[in-house]
């Protein structure tokens, strides 16, 4: 596998300039203060005269565009308002932790029941018979739009699965015809869906356009690979709250609700944005940035952990997709818990050394945003399970590496950031991300396995189906 990307673009970032000591203590009554929102995970509040410098010369710099300088004044009020009404207060590791904790169990847990239900529902189609050749021959033969071999088509090494795996959903049913059958499954709503667009009565100048547009779509959505259907959701989530973000200089409704809810504060007593911060991007080349990143990996890497591990009593799944969610949104709370935590040590630091006044203005105003933490988690394990898949620097496309070797090499960078005290980027939050990477190769791929046992238990479904048990004891 062939992964095109910048170092730096996984660690993408803008840099601030961070007030000295001295001069935050001469603005103990600052009026004014401006953040520069910036990849996962660090923003620092620039002083008052910084800020009203900033704004005084692009008013004077900028006579041709007196309404942009007029946004950023209110920007900058509107700012400084949000501030103000926020409670800082010292934050809270126990509280951090316990999110994280209750948010990965709640997240898995979520992912295998919606996963079992889906696979049970294909399984009962595939032991209906010949369904699966019914279907094959009547999309293959040019009833769905496109071209869907190629899904069905892929290898499978059937000897990566045992005996288990290969019967709990019926004497045959075994992971391909499960991802087979799902997919021809998906073939058949988009080839219903078609048919339906021609079946209503509008003008042919309005239908053809809209039919050919819908069998353009379909064509892309079903032929696209697993790696990538598992971050389409992540990338339309990202997509919606980016845009949010670049209509909120016109509305101070919405951007106190995105101040709110999708930056992570540690000082505000919120622990929901822990969650929420990590689908958030405020930035273009943020935005654009990380999710090239998590593009060029997609989800794969999930997928090649559970077939290498080869975990006894693993239940396949028709479509991955849910699980590989709950890895990355529990990869970006670990992340952001991790932030979290090293800024109520920061807190705590300043507040013995400067006082407690001092500690709010600094670390209680930090702010953080982006899903640089969960791409590292994604990165970490790649380099688990593949260690030899090979890296380029897009200026220099002649000279790639392994990305085990990239891995360390960033990670050396945040080590030593995180030891120097650079503030550019949040180095905590990237160990957290690619710590939880690492854990999750070794003890995660188990423990969703065993979580989805138990769910199937209380289900009754798959192996622990008693009816299909008693008819395969009877037959």
């Amino acid at each position: 596998m062939e992964a095109f990307l910048t170092l730096s673009r996984i660690a993408a970032r803008q840099s601030y300039s961070r007030p000295k000591d001295s001069e935050l203590l001469q603005l103990k009554h600052a009026s004014t203060s401006r953040f520069l929102h910036t990849s996962r995970r660090v923003t620092k509040p620039l002083s008052s005269t910084s800020a009203l410098t900033f704004v005084q010369q692009r008013w004077q710099s900028s006579s041709e565009s007196p309404r942009r300088t007029q946004n950023e004044v209110l920007e900058a009020e509107q700012e400084e308002a949000f501030l103000k009404a926020q409670h800082v207060q010292q934050p809270s590791i126990s509280a951090a932790v316990f999110y994280f904790v209750s948010f990965g169990v709640f997240a898995f847990t979520l992912a295998a029941y919606s996963s079992l239900k889906q696979t049970n529902d294909v399984a009962e189609k595939l032991r209906e018979g010949s369904l699966l050749q019914r279907l094959s021959d009547r999309f293959l033969g040019g009833a769905v739009p496109g071209k869907i071999t190629s899904f069905l088509n892929r290898g499978h090494d059937d000897s990566l699965q045992n005996d288990f795996a290969q019967n709990c959903w019926g004497i045959g049913v075994d992971e391909l015809k499960l991802m087979q059958m799902e997919h021809l499954m998906r073939a058949k709503q988009a080839s219903e869906g078609l048919q339906w667009l021609r079946d209503r009565d509008i003008p042919a100048s309005i239908k053809v356009p809209i039919t050919q547009a819908y069998q353009t779509l379909a064509n892309k959505v079903l032929n696209i690979s697993i790696s990538q259907q598992m971050i389409l959701p992540i990338l339309f989530v990202n997509t919606v709250v980016f845009i949010l973000w670049t209509r909120s200089p016109w509305s101070a409704r919405l951007t106190q609700f995105l101040r709110t809810n999708f930056l992570h504060r540690p000082s505000s007593g919120s622990t929901h944005t822990m969650l929420t911060s990590a689908f958030s991007h405020q930035a273009p080349f943020h935005f654009i940035l990380n999710n090239f990143a998590l593009w060029t990996f997609g989800g794969a890497t999930l997928y090649h952990a559970i077939q290498q591990k080869d975990i006894k009593g693993n239940i396949p799944e028709a479509l991955p997709v849910l699980h590989f969610l709950a890895f990355f949104a529990t990869a970006g709370v670990f992340a952001a818990m991790t932030s979290h935590i090293g800024s109520a040590i920061r807190f705590g630091r300043i507040a013995q050394r400067l006082g407690l006044d001092e500690a709010k203005r600094t670390v209680g105003r930090t702010s953080s945003l982006g899903s640089s933490g969960a791409i590292y988690a994604v990165v970490a394990m790649t380099a688990c399970t593949d260690p030899e898949t090979r890296l380029s620097i897009i200026l220099l496309p002649f000279f790639s590496f392994p990305i085990k070797y990239g891995v360390m090499g960033i990670l050396a960078l945040d080590v030593a950031g995180w030891i120097r005290g650079w503030r550019t980027f949040d180095h905590v939050a990237h160990l957290g991300g690619a710590l939880f990477g690492f854990l999750y190769y070794q003890y995660g791929v188990q423990f969703y396995a065993t979580i989805k046992q138990y769910v199937a238990k209380l289900m009754k479904v798959g192996p622990y189906d008693p009816s299909r048990s008693k008819n395969q004891s009877t037959s």
